[in-house]
């Protein structure tokens, strides 16, 4: 029981930190490519 309240929470934890690295990654996308933008300009 206790085991499976902590792998329940472990992989809580894992999504939320995934969902906020993938906001993160995005945002560095986004400003690759307008770094890239402006610089061609």
């Amino acid at each position: 029981m206790v085991g499976n309240i902590l792998i329940v929470r472990f992989t809580g934890i894992t999504f939320v930190m995934f969902r906020r690295f993938r906001e993160l990654a995005w945002i560095g996308v986004g400003l690759l490519c307008l770094s890239f933008i402006v610089g061609d300009r």
